[in-house]
């Protein structure tokens, strides 16, 4: 896979999925996504281009398990564990490839790309900023033994950036999910009944156990898709597992060892012990969404927000605007909050720069319709007459589809720069050997590809529309 060595037994199972893929994916999308699941599973257009990087990500959820599949019925739904095997593990990394990465790279605490951290153990992500582990000190190259002798997690950011032969795998992985994705370390010391507090994440991940063992509970959140400015434990937000007022019943009650992947959805809670081994080391494969702005709530507010340009629908679009977001916001909520605050498909990012548009109907009249529907439901749930441009194609109507495409564009972005970052980072390193000493490699350089273009931030003044910590609603 990518640049991996793998043996014939595994190229013939990936020959077999990829027999697999065609069957469970429709030549063409469903004429209406009606449901989440056929949002998610419909077919990129970029889907022949992607094929490759669909035999290898789908190694994150196992050989009895379509890419189609996963997609259809567990993206951002349901969780999964699967264990592709620890042949597969060893090569995308291995816990003395930790320390020579650390050795290879400047990594630094809480600051630059790598944002490093020694986190108190059942805290809700609180870092110990004592001497030596402050804003911008270099992360030792002991770094493991400290944090073990210490009793801290060791969290490294980044991981996608620093080292190849994970580069390489998450490159596929960007190019399938047409996501952008971050890579996380966590090593935790054993022994610890709560390693990590239960707590929401913004967007979906997948952890994959390099070392030792971990206990793994997984709960699903009384609200969907929890927005990040709502979710709960981080910043010292510290909860309790299983509380009734915030998390559904228990979903996944697991022990993972090296070569075990677990797939949490976004907002899902979570919460972890080590009681087992010396200590625990994990990637933590993140499937940005909220965090990039990549969902439907941005996507249809911004360009609503854009309409407020048009002098004679500026009332309207306000209007719209803000329904939108109070509706985003209700908890529990129902089915409409839950689909504003969706992931946009992977059929509408479609690959890099390029995709479908709505304007010119490329991106098939269903998703114009989902759009119009969640507007029309929008002002429907507050009391409100959909204005007439909203119930029939119209010229006014063909300005929002312009207005999408636009925004749709700038959400594309992201993707597009974390392939460029990484490639850079693999055309620097080729031929070089990975060994514990430094790289003579501008790694700061290679970082800001990802900053070349941030158009993909929302421009409105409100930018992300809601507050970022629950303390603050």
């Amino acid at each position: 896979m990518g640049g991996f060595a793998i043996g014939a037994a595994a190229v013939a199972v990936l020959a077999l999925l990829y027999q697999r893929w065609q069957p469970h994916v429709p030549q063409q999308p469903p004429p209406a996504f009606t449901t989440a699941a056929s949002r998610m599973a419909a077919t990129s257009t970029a889907e022949a281009e992607v094929a490759n990087s669909c035999l290898e990500v789908q190694m994150l959820w196992g050989a009895n398990l379509s890419c189609a599949d996963f997609l259809h019925n567990h993206w951002e739904t349901a969780p999964l564990v699967s264990h592709p095997g620890n042949e597969w593990r060893q090569q995308i990394m291995n816990l003395s490839d930790v320390t020579t990465m650390i050795t290879m790279w400047p990594i630094k605490f809480r600051k630059n790309h790598g944002t490093a951290l020694m986190q108190h153990p059942d805290s809700g992500f609180v870092a110990d900023d004592r001497e030596g582990w402050r804003y911008g000190d270099l992360v030792p190259d002991d770094a493991i033994e400290l944090a073990l002798r210490e009793q801290r997690t060791l969290v490294i950011h980044n991981l996608e950036v620093y080292w190849p032969p994970l580069s390489r795998f998450i490159k596929q992985v960007v190019r399938f999910f047409h996501c952008y994705t971050q890579v996380n370390l966590y090593l935790s010391p054993g022994g610890l009944p709560v390693a990590t507090a239960p707590h929401q994440d913004a967007h979906s991940v997948f952890i994959i156990q390099l070392y030792g063992s971990k206990q793994w509970s997984v709960y699903a959140p009384t609200t969907p898709l929890t927005l990040k400015g709502k979710q709960r434990g981080k910043h010292g937000d510290k909860i309790s597992p299983g509380d009734p007022r915030l998390m559904g019943p228990r979903l996944v009650h697991t022990k993972l060892t090296p070569g075990s992947v677990l797939y949490i959805p976004r907002a899902f809670y979570h919460n972890t012990a080590t009681l087992d081994n010396d200590l625990s080391a994990a990637l933590t494969v993140s499937i940005t969404t909220e965090d990039v702005f990549n969902t439907w709530l941005f996507l249809v507010g911004e360009a609503v927000q854009q309409l407020q340009r048009h002098a004679h629908l500026r009332a309207d679009a306000e209007r719209l605007a803000a329904a939108m977001r109070r509706q985003a916001a209700l908890e529990p909520g129902g089915s409409l909050g839950a689909d504003l605050r969706e992931a946009l498909p992977r059929a509408l990012l479609g690959l890099g720069t390029e995709g479908p548009t709505f304007a010119d109907g490329g991106s098939e009249p269903g998703w114009r319709e989902h759009v119009l529907r969640m507007l029309r439901r929008s002002l429907a749930a507050e009391g409100a007459a959909p204005a007439a441009w909203l119930t029939a194609e119209s010229e006014d109507a063909l300005r929002l589809y312009t207005e999408l495409d636009d925004v749709l564009a700038r959400k594309r972005v992201p993707a597009a720069l974390k392939l460029k970052q990484i490639e850079r980072l693999l055309a620097e390193m080729a031929g070089r050997p990975l060994r514990g000493a430094q790289v003579d490699v501008d790694i700061d350089a290679i970082f800001k590809t990802e900053k070349q273009d941030k158009s993909y931030i929302p421009s409105h003044p409100d930018k992300i529309w809601f507050p970022h910590r629950v303390k603050d609603w």
